[in-house]
């Protein structure tokens, strides 16, 4: 079941974060703490 979830989040991810280049919507925890943008994960 684990790399079942892994495989589908690594598609959706690699679909329209990379293939389609949409935008992640902005974040709770993002927008309150802006240092945390800098780690990289495209959804803070």
């Amino acid at each position: 079941m684990l790399p079942y979830a892994f495989c589908v989040t690594a598609f959706v991810y690699m679909v329209f974060d990379q293939l389609l280049t949409i935008p992640w919507p902005q974040t709770l925890v993002g927008t309150t703490f802006p240092a945390i943008k800098a780690l990289g994960i495209p959804s803070l």
